[in-house]
This record gives C-alpha cells, structure tokens and sequence, in this order.
C-alpha cells in the first residue's frame, strides 16, 4: 500500500500519512468479490451505517463505497453499475 504525506487539518499543520484509496462493503460476502481484483487496495468491511467507521484508516486518498443493490429497480440487471452523483447524511441532506 502506496502512502504520501498530507497536512493534518489543525493548528499544528502537521505532517500524518496518506493512505492510497480504501474501498468499504457492508457485507464480507461484498468485500470478498472487490477483493479479488485489488492487490494493494485495502478493503475493509464497515457493516451497516456508521456502527464499525472507525475500522476506516484515519486519512485516506479516497473512499469508495460497494455493494449489491438487489431490487432497486425493476430497470436494473444484474451486473450492471450503479454510480451516485450524491452522498446524503443522517439527515437527507445531500454532503
């Protein structure tokens, strides 16, 4: 796993490693199959909201989020990809 420094946000401006991106799944059975494919990517596995966050690296690259969506809907076919073009928080609002 590839690391850069980044600044810290504070008063201090400290210098703290930069972990390369992290892919988080809610499910092992998720996780396993993104895992195959990623040699030095880490994947972690989270469960549902935000109960095992702190599993996540302290300072990351970028996080990416996978998952199965069954029935989201009827349009959709399995295998195909669904990209968010938002994120919304605890509550609703788009961050």
């Amino acid at each position: 796993m590839s690391t850069e420094s980044a600044p810290v946000n504070g008063d201090d401006a400290a210098e703290a490693p930069l972990v390369g991106p992290v892919v988080c799944a809610a499910l092992r059975i998720e996780a396993r199959a993104v895992r195959r494919g990623l040699d030095r990517t880490p994947v972690v596995v989270v469960g549902y909201r935000a109960r095992r966050a702190a599993r996540l690296p302290d300072a990351c690259a970028a996080l990416v989020t996978v998952g199965f969506g069954g029935a989201l809907d009827e349009r959709l076919r399995p295998g195909d990809v669904l990209v968010a073009d938002e994120i919304r928080g605890p509550g609703g609002t788009a961050v």
